[in-house]
Formats: structure tokens, C-alpha cells, sequence
């Protein structure tokens, strides 16, 4: 029930194991990262959005923006550009289907998509790109993605997979060992 009624939270702890909460009431927040920008990006798995923190000095946060991506989020990443990139589920029952059967490679794997966040080039808001998405065959539950600038290349894997699959640009070719 906690996606529904919103009892995630994010603590800040320190090494000496002392944490404190610094946000709350968020509907199913997984795989946050901080930015180029060092702003807090947190994607909600529940609903779509990432929420956009600042960060103060003494580790609270407040909001500064929200992103809609329109798809349930998974973990997000950065690359060397400032670009987000996240993990998404364009069919959420797929996946919740294949996350909670007793061994996720017997069921029907579920469709995935990778998204590319970035600002907009007026600075008015948030771009959001589908890069990539899979019916399941190929990306099956996939949970991360990383993009490589200077390669181009996309790497992503899921929770339950065995394997990280690595996609290439076209005409890309890699070097001999």
C-alpha cells in the first residue's frame, strides 16, 4: 500500500549511523541521483514524476521542480553531459506481474523503456526522450541504464537479469584488443 499512500522517504545518515529524515510522504521513490547540478533527482516508481531537490548545507531538501515523465520510474543515472537517464515501464502490470513471481525468468518478462532527461534549450522546463524500449525479448525487466558519451554506447541490466546488455550506435566500431 505504501506506493498509494505515499510512506516513502529519504534519510540522511552519516558514518556514525545517525540518520535523520529530511523528506517524506513520497509514493514509492527508488534509485535517486544527485546531478551535475547537484540538485537531488528522485524518480517515483508509483507515479511517473522525479522530484527536483536542492540541497542545503546541512542536508535538507526542498522542492525546486518536478519532471513528468508519464511512465512508472525505475533507477536513474548521469552521464558526463548532465543528461538523466532512467529505466522505465511502459506497462506497469507487466511488470509488477514478473518482479513478484517466484522466479522471474519462467514468466513473461516485461517491456521496458530507457529515457533520456534533459533541460529544455529555452531553460523553460524538462525534454523527455524514449532512446530505446523492448517488448521483453531483448531487455527483459530492465531496472538500469548508464550512457557512455564518449562512446555512445548504453549499457543496462535489470534486477532479476543475468546478463548487461550493451548497445552500440550505428556505424560504431569498437577497438581490437
Amino acid at each position: 500500500m505504501s506506493p498509494l499512500l505515499g510512506t516513502g522517504t529519504i534519510s540522511h545518515c552519516i558514518l556514525s549511523g545517525a540518520c535523520r529524515r529530511v523528506a517524506s510522504n513520497l509514493k514509492f521513490p527508488n534509485g535517486l541521483v544527485i546531478g551535475k547540478d547537484k540538485r537531488l533527482y528522485v524518480p517515483s516508481s508509483a507515479t511517473g514524476k522525479i522530484s527536483v531537490y536542492d540541497i542545503a548545507d546541512d542536508y535538507d531538501l526542498t522542492l525546486a521542480d518536478t519532471i513528468d515523465t508519464e511512465l512508472p520510474l525505475d533507477n536513474l543515472s548521469v552521464d558526463s553531459e548532465g543528461a538523466i537517464w532512467a529505466a522505465a515501464f511502459p506497462k506497469g502490470l507487466e511488470t509488477i506481474k514478473a518482479f513478484t513471481a517466484q522466479d522471474t525468468w519462467t514468466v513473461w518478462q516485461p517491456s521496458t523503456t530507457g529515457l533520456r532527461i534533459t533541460r529544455k534549450d529555452d531553460g523553460s522546463g524538462w525534454r523527455v526522450d524514449k532512446v530505446i524500449e523492448d517488448n521483453g525479448s531483448v531487455l527483459p525487466g530492465m531496472t538500469s541504464i548508464v550512457h557512455d558519451v564518449e562512446t555512445g554506447r548504453l549499457f543496462m541490466s535489470g534486477v532479476a537479469a543475468p546478463f548487461i546488455a550493451v548497445c552500440e550506435p550505428l556505424g560504431y566500431k569498437m577497438a581490437a584488443d
